[in-house]
């Protein structure tokens, strides 16, 4: 196993390998440049206002326990927006979609690295965590809603992060051995912050604690088993102690009344059939994608070195125990949706889902490397191998190319609506300002399913906007004084 050649051979890889990190940087680049057009929208202006002008703690405890334009329950989430109009609100939001993703790279190389024992190779890190974190956006049902939206970002894809970096913390203690009180605590703050964001992310996080203790228990060695132990049945008592915290929130009955519920063995069934459906119909739509990424995992995987061998019986277990955890994860996004609700998760919802079926099936890619390898190289020889390898490394170059054009797409568009969105709000400052407490302004199209400014000043966005900025009522009229609707998508 350990004669196999890197697939590159040893004069080309770090070259392709800085290909596409190169290429990578320079389309997450363009996402976080399409981010700086970020601006407020719909929720973002009613957790704005309560913490705009009161004490950030009060308005947190006030947002829990009484009735809210959004879910009270999600303290977490509820934080992180109070903390985002405090450090600046729609200043700071244009820049947190590349906070995110840089953020995101950074924690996922942290984690790869304790599975490879050539560490000095940091391309293969980099290069794996850019892909699984490019992908996993470009893939999303709605990326406009979950990267460049706040309220929704701070839903669903900053607990995904969070949980990401609570993983690589695990997997540090595990590999390292040291746990001490301080770690203890730090495992269950973390993920009692990680499950306050929504119910989805936390059944998600649940099931992930629950999937990588039973990975533990049956593809590693005992030590470290047992090392990975009180960590991850730390970061379940988190977890769990988060549900807890939104399940007594006292405004819950008030949702729920609106809500036709599932009873919970019929809902699980159901969810578990929506995460095949899940998992089909991004493959059936996503074939190049989602086979760029297989193969990508495959051709790193092929040049690492593990941290231990085993055998090809125990790499095949593995792939389908991957695969198992895959469908469990997707499957566990859709329960809450499912159980509460009885409807199948909205788009930015699926961003768990869609992370794990990405890092499934880079993970099986991975696996699957030396085992294929160490088949084809009994018949084929290595040097006809490693040609091969490095034209397909080549071919998905080219591949990668071809994204650009997705990336970019309505950069323009985002820019003028973002000049526009500026331009108003300084219309609504400028009228506070002569006095005006009844003030109109231009209408824009709604955005990505994300309701816009209306007609009518009593719709609960417009009531939100105008308490944000401190008048009693703000209209939006199509075609105010010639600007136009800016419409890009709905």
């Amino acid at each position: 196993m350990e004669k196999i050649k890197n697939f590159f051979g040893s004069q080309y890889k770090n070259i392709v390998l800085a290909a596409f990190i190169a290429m990578f940087l320079a389309l997450i680049s363009i996402l976080a440049i399409k981010g700086t057009f970020s601006r407020y929208s719909q929720d973002d202006y009613c957790y704005g206002y309560r913490f705009r002008d009161s004490n950030f703690w009060k308005a947190q405890i006030t947002s829990y326990f009484q009735p809210a334009e959004y879910n009270s329950n999600r303290y977490s989430l509820t934080m992180f927006n109070g903390l985002a109009e405090i450090i600046g609100g729609p200043k700071v939001v244009p820049f947190i979609p590349a906070l995110i993703m840089v953020s995101w790279v950074c924690i996922l190389v942290y984690s790869v690295s304790f599975f490879i024992k050539n560490r000095g190779n940091i391309l293969i890190f980099i290069t794996a965590a850019l892909a699984i974190v490019f992908f996993t956006f470009i893939l999303s049902p709605n990326i406009y809603q979950v990267l460049f939206w706040l309220a929704a970002t701070n839903t669903y894809t900053t607990p995904t992060i969070i949980s990401t970096l609570i993983l690589a913390r695990i997997l540090h203690f595990t590999f390292t051995g040291k746990f001490t009180i301080f770690n203890m605590a730090e495992v269950v703050v973390l993920n009692i912050l990680a499950g306050g964001f929504s119910e989805t992310s936390t059944a998600w996080l649940l099931v992930l604690w629950c999937c990588t203790l039973a990975a533990f228990l049956f593809f590693s060695p005992k030590d470290l088993f047992h090392k990975a132990k009180w960590p991850l049945l730390l970061a379940i008592v988190g977890t769990l102690i988060a549900i807890g915290i939104m399940l007594v929130n006292p405004t819950n009955s008030i949702r729920v009344a609106f809500y036709h519920s599932q009873d919970l063995l019929g809902g699980l069934r159901v969810s578990f059939s929506y995460g095949l459906l899940f998992i089909k119909r991004s493959i059936k739509f996503s074939p190049l994608p989602c086979g760029f990424i297989g193969i990508l995992g495959f051709l790193l995987g092929a040049q690492s070195k593990t941290v231990k061998e085993v055998s090809w019986k125990r790499r095949a277990f593995t792939i389908a125990a991957i695969l198992a955890i895959t469908y469990l994860l997707c499957a566990a996004d859709m329960a809450p949706s499912v159980v509460l609700t009885d409807s199948y998760p909205g788009d930015r919802q699926l961003f768990p889902a869609t992370f794990s079926l990405i890092l499934g099936i880079f993970a099986s890619g991975w696996v699957s490397a030396k085992l294929v390898l160490s088949l084809v190289t009994r018949v084929i020889p290595q040097k006809v191998v490693s040609v091969v390898l490095l034209a397909v490394g080549i071919v998905m170059l080219i591949y990668l190319g071809t994204t650009f054009p997705q990336a970019y797409d309505k950069m323009s568009l985002y820019q003028a609506r973002a000049t526009a969105w500026d331009a108003r709000q300084l219309m609504i400052l400028d009228e506070k300002l002569a006095g005006q407490v009844n003030i109109t302004v231009p209408e824009f199209d709604s955005i990505y399913g994300i309701t816009e400014l209306g007609a009518n000043p009593a719709n609960w966005v417009n009531r939100c906007a105008a308490w944000y900025y401190g008048v009693k009522s703000i209209s939006a009229i199509d075609g105010y004084k010639g600007i136009g609707a800016f419409p890009i998508a709905k």
